[in-house]
């Protein structure tokens, strides 16, 4: 029986056992399907460069610091997401940036995070 090695690997099954490895570490901490932890995996899963991630990071931390934190401003943030990724259902991919997005770098967003969770989930235990 031969033994393999990490050299043995092509680069894809690198890259994938390395993304398995951390959505395990994602389910650990907690991460649910509206709450993802990592805005680094949520890029990966949705194909979003470091570049975009960084421009929607900026645009959502601007968002917060003109002290747009309620629910009533959740269409802007909106916008950002929907520039920058083509989806079906724009309002829980938003969910989900703001969520990742809250847990780093810009915590200020932690609020209208878990405003915005509690009203997509009491939407979808009404289904």
């Amino acid at each position: 029986m031969k033994t393999h090695t990490y050299l043995d690997l092509s680069d894809d099954e690198r890259m994938t056992l390395l993304q398995g490895a951390l959505e395990d570490l994602e389910n650990v901490l907690g991460t649910t399907p509206l709450t993802p932890i990592s805005a680094n995996l949520l890029c990966l899963k949705y194909g979003i460069s470091p570049h975009t991630r960084d421009k929607m990071m900026l645009a959502f931390n601007r968002l917060s610091e003109d002290h747009k934190l309620n629910t009533s401003y959740f269409p802007e943030y909106r916008k950002v997401v929907e520039k920058y990724v083509t989806t079906n259902n724009p309002d829980q991919i938003t969910m989900k940036f703001l969520s990742s997005f809250a847990n780093f770098p810009v915590y200020q967003l932690q609020g209208l995070a878990n405003h915005i969770q509690s009203y997509f989930e009491t939407e979808l235990s009404n289904k």
